[in-house]
Protein backbone atom coordinates (compact mmCIF):
# COMPACT_ATOMS: atom_id res chain seq x y z
CA UNK A 1 0.00 0.00 0.00
CA UNK A 2 1.47 3.48 -0.80
CA UNK A 3 1.14 5.62 1.76
CA UNK A 4 2.92 8.48 3.68
CA UNK A 5 5.16 6.30 5.63
CA UNK A 6 5.91 3.59 2.27
CA UNK A 7 6.95 6.59 0.48
CA UNK A 8 9.03 7.95 3.79
CA UNK A 9 11.16 4.28 3.27
CA UNK A 10 11.58 4.68 -0.04
CA UNK A 11 13.19 8.48 -0.02
CA UNK A 12 15.15 6.53 2.83
CA UNK A 13 16.89 4.14 0.15
CA UNK A 14 18.32 7.89 -1.64
CA UNK A 15 21.99 8.88 -1.77
CA UNK A 16 22.24 11.16 0.80
CA UNK A 17 26.16 12.12 -0.32
CA UNK A 18 24.70 12.60 -4.19
CA UNK A 19 21.99 15.00 -2.82
CA UNK A 20 24.02 16.38 -0.26
CA UNK A 21 26.75 17.92 -2.96
CA UNK A 22 24.18 18.87 -5.21
CA UNK A 23 22.76 20.88 -2.64
CA UNK A 24 26.19 22.10 -1.50
CA UNK A 25 26.29 23.40 -5.42
CA UNK A 26 22.82 25.15 -5.13
CA UNK A 27 23.82 26.85 -2.14
CA UNK A 28 27.05 27.79 -2.72
CA UNK A 29 25.55 29.34 -6.35
CA UNK A 30 23.22 31.45 -4.40
CA UNK A 31 25.15 32.44 -2.17
CA UNK A 32 24.07 36.65 -1.11
CA UNK A 33 24.01 39.29 1.34
CA UNK A 34 20.85 38.38 3.61
CA UNK A 35 20.90 34.63 2.68
CA UNK A 36 19.42 32.40 5.62
CA UNK A 37 22.52 30.16 4.88
CA UNK A 38 24.78 33.50 5.15
CA UNK A 39 22.93 34.33 8.19
CA UNK A 40 23.32 30.79 10.01
CA UNK A 41 27.66 31.27 9.09
CA UNK A 42 27.49 34.71 10.79
CA UNK A 43 25.58 33.38 14.21
CA UNK A 44 27.86 30.38 14.12
CA UNK A 45 31.30 32.25 13.18
CA UNK A 46 31.30 35.73 14.75
CA UNK A 47 33.69 38.04 13.06
CA UNK A 48 31.23 39.16 10.24
CA UNK A 49 28.74 41.23 10.16
CA UNK A 50 25.21 39.34 11.79
CA UNK A 51 22.78 38.36 10.10
CA UNK A 52 24.33 37.52 6.79
CA UNK A 53 24.58 41.23 5.69
CA UNK A 54 27.57 40.78 3.34
CA UNK A 55 29.22 40.22 0.55
CA UNK A 56 31.12 36.69 1.09
CA UNK A 57 33.61 37.44 -2.00
CA UNK A 58 34.20 40.72 0.89
CA UNK A 59 35.92 37.62 3.37
CA UNK A 60 38.30 35.72 0.81
CA UNK A 61 40.03 34.11 3.97
CA UNK A 62 36.85 32.98 5.49
CA UNK A 63 36.19 30.81 1.75
CA UNK A 64 37.57 27.53 3.20
CA UNK A 65 35.68 28.23 6.40
CA UNK A 66 32.45 28.78 4.67
CA UNK A 67 32.50 25.91 2.04
CA UNK A 68 33.18 23.61 4.99
CA UNK A 69 29.78 25.10 6.72
CA UNK A 70 27.39 25.12 3.54
CA UNK A 71 28.17 21.51 2.96
CA UNK A 72 27.64 20.79 6.36
CA UNK A 73 24.50 22.37 5.92
CA UNK A 74 23.47 21.18 2.93
CA UNK A 75 24.01 17.77 4.48
CA UNK A 76 21.62 18.56 7.04
CA UNK A 77 19.34 20.13 4.87
CA UNK A 78 19.00 17.31 2.76
CA UNK A 79 18.40 14.89 5.86
CA UNK A 80 15.48 16.71 7.23
CA UNK A 81 14.01 16.35 3.38
CA UNK A 82 14.14 13.53 3.77
CA UNK A 83 12.65 12.69 6.53
CA UNK A 84 10.14 15.01 6.27
CA UNK A 85 9.13 15.58 2.67
CA UNK A 86 6.61 12.11 2.90
CA UNK A 87 4.90 13.92 5.59
CA UNK A 88 3.51 16.94 4.00
CA UNK A 89 2.33 15.24 0.91
CA UNK A 90 -1.07 14.35 0.43
CA UNK A 91 -2.09 10.80 -1.13
CA UNK A 92 -5.10 10.12 -2.46
CA UNK A 93 -5.61 6.19 -3.81
CA UNK A 94 -2.01 5.36 -3.73
CA UNK A 95 -1.27 8.79 -5.78
CA UNK A 96 0.53 11.93 -4.81
CA UNK A 97 -2.07 14.96 -5.34
CA UNK A 98 -0.15 18.16 -6.80
CA UNK A 99 -1.27 21.33 -8.47
CA UNK A 100 0.38 23.51 -11.18
CA UNK A 101 -0.69 27.16 -12.15
CA UNK A 102 0.10 29.03 -15.19
CA UNK A 103 -1.72 31.26 -17.32
CA UNK A 104 -2.57 30.30 -20.93
CA UNK A 105 -4.32 31.27 -24.15
CA UNK A 106 -8.13 31.31 -23.59
CA UNK A 107 -8.57 28.13 -25.83
CA UNK A 108 -6.57 26.00 -24.28
CA UNK A 109 -7.79 23.81 -22.19
CA UNK A 110 -10.32 23.04 -25.22
CA UNK A 111 -7.31 22.61 -27.93
CA UNK A 112 -4.39 23.06 -25.93
CA UNK A 113 -4.76 20.27 -23.36
CA UNK A 114 -5.34 17.58 -25.65
CA UNK A 115 -1.93 17.93 -26.91
CA UNK A 116 -0.18 17.53 -23.40
CA UNK A 117 3.24 18.96 -22.56
CA UNK A 118 1.85 20.71 -19.32
CA UNK A 119 5.23 20.44 -17.62
CA UNK A 120 7.38 19.40 -14.89
CA UNK A 121 7.28 21.79 -12.50
CA UNK A 122 4.29 20.90 -9.89
CA UNK A 123 3.67 21.88 -6.73
CA UNK A 124 2.68 19.29 -4.02
CA UNK A 125 0.46 21.95 -1.95
CA UNK A 126 -1.89 24.11 -4.01
CA UNK A 127 -0.23 27.58 -2.12
CA UNK A 128 2.91 26.82 -3.87
CA UNK A 129 0.99 26.75 -7.53
CA UNK A 130 2.49 29.97 -8.98
CA UNK A 131 1.28 31.02 -12.01
CA UNK A 132 4.17 32.36 -15.33
CA UNK A 133 3.03 33.74 -18.21
CA UNK A 134 2.99 30.74 -21.00
CA UNK A 135 0.36 32.15 -23.20
CA UNK A 136 1.01 36.04 -24.37
CA UNK A 137 -1.00 37.32 -21.09
CA UNK A 138 -3.49 39.48 -23.17
CA UNK A 139 -7.00 39.68 -21.80
CA UNK A 140 -8.31 36.19 -23.39
CA UNK A 141 -5.93 34.37 -21.48
CA UNK A 142 -6.89 32.31 -18.31
CA UNK A 143 -4.88 32.25 -15.06
CA UNK A 144 -5.62 28.41 -14.26
CA UNK A 145 -4.73 26.12 -12.16
CA UNK A 146 -4.53 21.90 -12.21
CA UNK A 147 -5.39 19.54 -9.47
CA UNK A 148 -3.75 16.15 -10.50
CA UNK A 149 -2.48 12.84 -8.86
CA UNK A 150 1.15 11.05 -10.26
CA UNK A 151 2.67 8.27 -9.65
CA UNK A 152 5.22 7.65 -7.37
CA UNK A 153 7.37 6.32 -9.53
CA UNK A 154 6.98 8.97 -11.97
CA UNK A 155 8.37 11.74 -9.70
CA UNK A 156 12.19 12.87 -9.77
CA UNK A 157 12.69 12.55 -6.17
CA UNK A 158 16.21 13.57 -6.15
CA UNK A 159 15.51 16.93 -8.01
CA UNK A 160 12.25 17.32 -5.50
CA UNK A 161 14.93 16.73 -2.33
CA UNK A 162 17.43 18.73 -3.23
CA UNK A 163 14.91 21.38 -4.89
CA UNK A 164 13.27 21.43 -1.37
CA UNK A 165 16.08 20.87 0.91
CA UNK A 166 17.34 24.61 -0.18
CA UNK A 167 14.28 26.39 -1.45
CA UNK A 168 14.40 28.95 1.87
CA UNK A 169 17.69 30.18 0.10
CA UNK A 170 17.11 30.00 -3.51
CA UNK A 171 13.30 30.92 -4.67
CA UNK A 172 11.88 31.07 -1.43
CA UNK A 173 9.66 28.36 0.02
CA UNK A 174 7.59 26.52 -3.40
CA UNK A 175 6.45 23.15 -2.01
CA UNK A 176 7.72 22.01 -5.38
CA UNK A 177 7.40 18.18 -6.88
CA UNK A 178 9.34 17.80 -10.17
CA UNK A 179 8.11 14.99 -12.29
CA UNK A 180 10.36 13.02 -14.58
CA UNK A 181 10.14 14.28 -18.49
CA UNK A 182 8.19 10.56 -19.78
CA UNK A 183 5.90 10.88 -16.41
CA UNK A 184 2.07 11.61 -16.78
CA UNK A 185 -0.53 12.77 -14.66
CA UNK A 186 -3.95 11.74 -14.11
CA UNK A 187 -5.53 15.14 -14.66
CA UNK A 188 -8.70 16.00 -11.67
CA UNK A 189 -9.51 19.47 -12.73
CA UNK A 190 -8.82 23.27 -14.16
CA UNK A 191 -10.01 25.73 -12.29
CA UNK A 192 -9.82 30.02 -13.52
CA UNK A 193 -7.98 31.66 -10.67
CA UNK A 194 -9.39 34.92 -11.71
CA UNK A 195 -13.30 34.18 -11.79
CA UNK A 196 -13.18 30.77 -9.82
CA UNK A 197 -15.01 29.50 -12.93
CA UNK A 198 -14.22 25.29 -13.48
CA UNK A 199 -12.82 25.37 -16.91
CA UNK A 200 -12.44 21.06 -16.37
CA UNK A 201 -13.81 18.91 -14.46
CA UNK A 202 -12.72 14.90 -14.85
CA UNK A 203 -12.34 13.62 -10.97
CA UNK A 204 -14.71 10.71 -11.58
CA UNK A 205 -13.05 10.07 -14.81
CA UNK A 206 -9.24 11.63 -14.52
CA UNK A 207 -7.36 12.43 -17.79
CA UNK A 208 -4.59 10.87 -18.32
CA UNK A 209 -2.28 13.39 -19.78
CA UNK A 210 1.95 13.51 -20.54
CA UNK A 211 3.74 16.36 -19.02
CA UNK A 212 6.22 16.40 -21.83
CA UNK A 213 6.07 17.21 -25.41
CA UNK A 214 9.12 18.17 -27.56
CA UNK A 215 9.90 22.16 -28.04
CA UNK A 216 8.03 22.77 -24.43
CA UNK A 217 11.30 23.30 -22.58
CA UNK A 218 10.55 27.44 -21.59
CA UNK A 219 6.87 26.67 -20.58
CA UNK A 220 7.39 23.48 -18.88
CA UNK A 221 10.09 24.71 -16.24
CA UNK A 222 7.52 27.58 -15.13
CA UNK A 223 4.98 26.61 -12.40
Amino acid sequence: MIDQNWIAEKLATLDRDDLAKRAFAALKADLKMGSPTLAAFADAHGGVPSSGMFEPDDYPELQGEMDQFLRDRAAQLVEDEIENLAFDLEIESEAIQIWRAMIVPGDWVENGLSEGGIGVCWAFDPVGAVSHDGGGGDETCHDIKMHATVDFYDVDWPETIVLNAVDTDTVGEEYEIRLKPEAHVNLLSIIDQMTDEVLLECSLRPRRISVWEEGYVAKAMSR
